[in-house]
């Protein structure tokens, strides 16, 4: 009985120890929704996905990490946004079969370590297999991507792709970037670089096909292809973008750069090379700003341009173009030089040729903004235009100097430069007005100086010299009387009363038979007495020479000395008799 219990007993043990081991292995055989070149990613090999340290799977993220793998295929089926970490160099190539090599049923981020690659190949495949097929939007950010599938896409999604955050991608592949939905995605390169083809081979799509709009900023584009960069709506390149495109295809006829809607060039160089239509080809409006530009086609039947909405030149821009055709441009072209944003008054020289070597400028330079410049250009391969450099002129207080190629002016004014410098003379005070010294007065600026140059500022009280304390004399000069003269103030207070200082003024020499004339003068005030008569000296005064007169001259000299002694004898003898009594 007892031998019975142990084997009973015996027996629950080994079927519960069975149960217990079962178990694991149902939870372990569970799936993510991952495969790796067919092999389920499960919770058992997500550490080591094919056990050669290469391919890891974190659940909690859905990310799959390659460290130098080398695949056939990647297969997402979780339904959740899907992350490929690269580190070192890591393939997904086959040799034969029709499956993509990496599809996702949900937006894929390719990302990983600075310098790592990515290498997708379906190569020598007849089938239209592609690169990376996603539903949703695909991201290839930091690492080099390089794709090659002769015959198919290289990135083909029914989303957005984006290209960021300085990855490289290389295609050949049919077409690199393709929207299975036409017109519904966008494709976005930022910081980053797109080249194609790969070397020694050919790419025989186009770059982009059917997406709805594509946005390059601080790119470098660098591709020969079939067709060119197809958008069915606007294409936009700005930023220091450094984008050539070459439509290589000779039997379908396509542009180096087609946009649907606008394309729009900002702070970049573009060309655009067709080997069969034109090299630039915008439905709408090709807006072109402070950019470099070639357009080139080889066709006889396009122009190098088309632009079916107007060609708009705004800021610094060059253009050239190259067409078999011998038309530069073609279309409802309107050629324009609008302002930028800063200066609002800025001027524009342009300048035509045949190639930048022998462009001169045009005679009616500089051009104002909004300027429309068609005549000029339109049929000029060549033609650049420039910000306007003011130059010459002198600036003055009010003024800056006035350019000599445009008769704008421009630039500072200068604080020293004065012009139109007005003289006041100096004013002495009086006993009712202040006075002031000399200045000079600017007619431009109303800055008052000391001297003629216009070196020394001063102020205008500076100049005013105060009134004088006591009366002083007018300016109406000296008022008389027959007797004085004398100065009145400007209060009518009389000053400096003196009297007369005469001398005699002739005013007619008498002669021996007519009468002269004399007046009294001040020497001062200028007064005048009347005028009296002077005799006539013909009977009054002897000739010279008439000696019956000198004989009565002399004897009137000789009795008037007699009298004289006479006079003197008495004067003595009556002095004498004084004393002797």
């Amino acid at each position: 009985m007892k031998t019975k219990k142990i084997k009973r007993w015996l027996s629950t043990f080994l079927c519960m120890l069975l149960g217990v081991g079962l178990l694991p292995t149902v939870v372990l055989a569970a799936e993510y929704g991952v495969t790796v070149n067919g092999l389920a990613v499960t919770e058992s090999n997500a550490g080591d996905v094919l056990g050669d340290s290469t391919v890891s799977y974190d659940a909690a993220t859905n990310t799959l990490t390659l460290n130098g793998a080398n695949l056939t295929q990647i297969q997402n089926n979780t339904g959740k946004a899907f992350t490929i970490k690269v580190s070192g160099t890591n393939t997904v190539a086959i040799t034969s079969g029709t499956a993509d090599l990496i599809e996702s049923n949900s937006p894929l981020n390719i990302t990983g370590d600075a310098g790592a690659t990515l290498k997708l190949s379906g190569a020598n495949q007849n089938s239209y297999i592609e690169c990376i097929d996603a539903e949703g939007s695909v991201t290839v950010e930091i690492i080099t991507l390089v794709l090659t599938n002769s015959n198919n896409a290289g990135i083909s999604t029914t989303g957005d792709i984006t290209v960021q955050n300085g990855a490289v991608v290389k295609g050949d592949t049919g077409n690199m970037f393709y929207a299975t939905t036409p017109g519904a995605g966008k494709l976005t390169v930022t910081d980053s670089t797109v080249i194609a083809p790969l070397e020694g081979t050919s790419v025989s799509g186009w770059m982009s096909a059917w997406v709805n709009e594509m946005d390059i900023s601080k790119s470098t584009v660098d591709i020969t292809v079939a067709n060119g960069i197809y958008a069915t709506n606007n294409v936009i390149i700005r930023d220091g973008s450094n984008v050539k495109v070459t439509a290589s295809g000779k039997v379908t006829p396509y542009p180096g750069i087609f946009a649907g809607g606008s394309m729009t060039i900002t702070d970049s160089t573009v060309e655009g090379v067709s080997y069969t239509y034109s090299g630039l080809y915008a439905v709408k409006d090709l807006v072109i700003t402070d950019s470099t530009i070639k357009a080139v086609t080889t066709s006889t039947e396009h122009p190098a341009i088309r632009a079916k909405g107007n060609l708009k030149i705004n800021g610094v821009v060059t253009m050239e173009t190259e067409a078999a055709s011998g038309a530069g441009y073609d279309g409802n072209v309107v050629f324009e030089v609008r302002t930028p944003a800063e200066p609002a008054d800025q001027m524009y020289d342009v300048y035509t040729g045949t190639s930048a070597a022998d462009a001169a400028e045009l005679e009616d330079s500089p051009f104002a903004a909004n300027t429309n410049i068609t005549e000029y250009v339109k049929d000029s391969p060549y033609f650049s235009i420039a910000a306007h450099v003011h130059s010459g002129g002198t600036a003055t207080c009010t003024s800056g100097p006035v350019c000599i190629g445009c008769g704008n002016a421009y630039g500072n004014l200068d604080p020293a430069n004065h012009t139109n410098l007005v003289k006041t003379e100096a004013k002495a005070a009086t006993h009712l007005q202040t006075g002031n010294k000399e200045y000079w007065t600017c007619g431009g600026c109303g800055k008052h100086f000391s001297d003629a140059a216009g070196t020394t500022e001063i102020s205008l009280e500076s100049t005013i010299i105060p009134k004088l304390p006591g009366h002083t004399a007018d300016d109406t000069g000296w008022h008389s009387d027959e007797t004085n003269h004398w100065n009145t103030c400007e209060c009518g207070e009389m000053l400096n009363k003196v009297g007369h200082t005469f001398e005699w003024v002739v005013d007619k020499e008498a002669t021996a038979t007519e009468a002269g004339s004399k007046h009294e003068e001040c020497t001062v005030c200028g007064y005048e007495k009347a005028a009296i008569e002077i005799l006539a000296t013909g009977t009054d005064i002897p000739k010279t020479g008439d000696s019956s007169h000198m004989f009565m001259w002399i004897m009137l000299a000789l009795l008037s000395g007699g009298g004289v002694l006479m006079l003197t004898l008495k004067g003595e003898r009556r002095r004498i008799n004084n004393q002797n009594l």
